[in-house]
């Protein structure tokens, strides 16, 4: 194990909840939110339900191009203590290439689509709890469901955030198959991360810090930077 800057949080259209993670000990910003303070999932719920369109496009080249992301299903809220989404995107551009090569029922081809299902509660005095799941294709849902061997493997995260005296958070975090972004912009899985993080929140001073150590529980596929870890 090695102390040093947690791993945080670096926007990427690459996720349907455009968030990957930093290669722990990389420089970025101490904020650990989008610049607007809202997660893409209440970006998504806001320009769907204020602005009525059905969808928001953006481009992701390992997605073939242009695709389309919709808020499927929100149920909770911040005011009740607990909401879970669920998000789907389309890959149009490549529904489309497909349709003009003759491919039939493009719309129905799972490998079409991602999926994220995303939630929270909060646990009193003990803090919040947050998970989310991605499918990159939702063939990873057909084959669970057929119960056969997996074509590549979800990511899986949760997120236990208590706070501490001295306006201080303690962040405990458990991933599988997260993909993060070095500091030269490439990515890479790691298949089981664990980690913890102390920070500070803002304080009259101005000063905050924050440390932590992770340890790289499955090191297979994992790049050096994240290996160094363990």
């Amino acid at each position: 194990q090695r102390a040093q800057t947690g791993s945080q949080d670096a926007t990427s259209p690459r996720s349907v909840e455009a968030l990957v993670r930093r290669v722990p000990g990389t420089h970025s910003p101490l904020a650990q939110t989008l610049p607007s303070g809202l997660s893409r999932t209440e970006q998504l719920l806001i320009v769907q339900r204020h602005l009525d369109l059905p969808f928001v496009p953006s481009y992701v080249a390992r997605h073939g191009g242009w695709v389309v992301d919709r808020v499927l299903n929100a149920l909770g809220s911040r005011g009740t203590g607990w909401w879970t989404t669920v998000t789907a995107r389309l890959r149009a551009q490549q529904a489309l290439l497909q349709q003009m090569e003759g491919r039939r029922n493009v719309l129905l081809d799972p490998a079409n689509y991602a999926l994220s299902v995303r939630g929270r509660a909060n646990l009193g005095p003990l803090g919040s709890l947050s998970g989310t799941a991605e499918l990159d294709s939702l063939d990873q849902l057909r084959a669970w469901v057929q119960g056969v061997e997996l074509p590549s493997p979800p990511q899986v995260r949760a997120v236990l955030k208590r706070p501490l005296p001295g306006r201080h958070e303690l962040t405990a975090e458990a991933s599988m198959h997260s993909h993060y972004m070095d500091g030269g912009g490439e990515y890479r899985e790691a298949p089981r991360v664990l980690s913890v993080d102390l920070a500070s929140k803002r304080r009259p001073d101005g000063l905050r810090y924050q440390a932590g150590v992770y340890q790289t529980v499955s090191k297979v596929d994992a790049g050096p930077d994240l290996e160094e870890g363990g």
